[in-house]
Parts: C-alpha cells; sequence; structure tokens
C-alpha cells in the first residue's frame, strides 16, 4: 500500500463564513440615524385645574407622652393615673384620629427602663405606628 505523503501542492481548506463586520457597522450607522431624526417628545401635561384657593389640610394634633423618673406618665400634659388610665387614652386617641396619629414620647434620662417598654408596649397594642422618641441624641453616649 502506498500511504498519500503530503505536498507542496496540496491547498489548505477554504473558509466559507460570511464577514458580518460591514453589516454591524451598516446596523448601527442606521440605529444611530433613527435615534436623531425620532422628535423629542414633550415631559409636560397640561392640566385643567377649577379656579379657586387651595388649602392645605389640617394638620393632625400630635399627642405628647412624657415618662418621668418618678414612674409618673403624662399624656399632653395631664397627669395619668395608671396603666389602664393610659391604656383607655390611647384607646380613645386611636378610634378619634386614627392609626396615623403622630406620637412624641419624651423620656426622662432616670426613667425606669420597666416604665418605658410598658408604655411603648401600649402604643404599639393600640396599633399607632408613627412614634418619635424626642432626644433620643441624649442617649446616645456621644
Amino acid at each position: 500500500m502506498k500511504r498519500h505523503s503530503p505536498s507542496r501542492h496540496d491547498e489548505p481548506e477554504l473558509l466559507m463564513d460570511i464577514n458580518t463586520t460591514p453589516l454591524i457597522d451598516v446596523m448601527l450607522v442606521l440605529l444611530i440615524m433613527f435615534i436623531v431624526t425620532i422628535p423629542i417628545q414633550p415631559h409636560a401635561t397640561s392640566l385643567m385645574l377649577a379656579p379657586g384657593q387651595a388649602t392645605a389640610p389640617p394638620e393632625p394634633k400630635a399627642v405628647h407622652i412624657l415618662i418621668k423618673p418618678d414612674q409618673q406618665v403624662e399624656v399632653n400634659g395631664s397627669a395619668v393615673g395608671s396603666r389602664e388610665d393610659l391604656e383607655n387614652i390611647l384607646t380613645s386617641l386611636t378610634a378619634q384620629l386614627g392609626a396615623e396619629q403622630q406620637i412624641f414620647v419624651d423620656v426622662h434620662p432616670n426613667a425606669r427602663y420597666e416604665q418605658v417598654a410598658s408604655v411603648l408596649a401600649q402604643i404599639q397594642r393600640n396599633g399607632l405606628k408613627r412614634l418619635n422618641i424626642v432626644g433620643i441624641d441624649r442617649f446616645s453616649g456621644s
């Protein structure tokens, strides 16, 4: 048997792939032309408003709760006798003003933790969500 030996006259196989570079270049040029020729849309919206004076909605009254070091609690400057009284006050506030009522809690630095936790738990049980701790920076230790 005679083996076929490579000779100098053997040519490499031709690659028959399509060159896509010009196609991509043409597509990019067309894309840029379409972007440039698109009309700019205005972002303004015209509204027909009724004539009259604009009135701001009334600001809801805030509830201020002060916790003193002698386990005394005040709501809007009035002393509260017991936990049940505070619970009744918070329940009536929730019924009158809704759960979005703004509550400000001011805690004296020498107040007992149990008293503060009890008041915060009562606020949470009544579903009041907008709670603000007044003067919390004095407890940060800086």
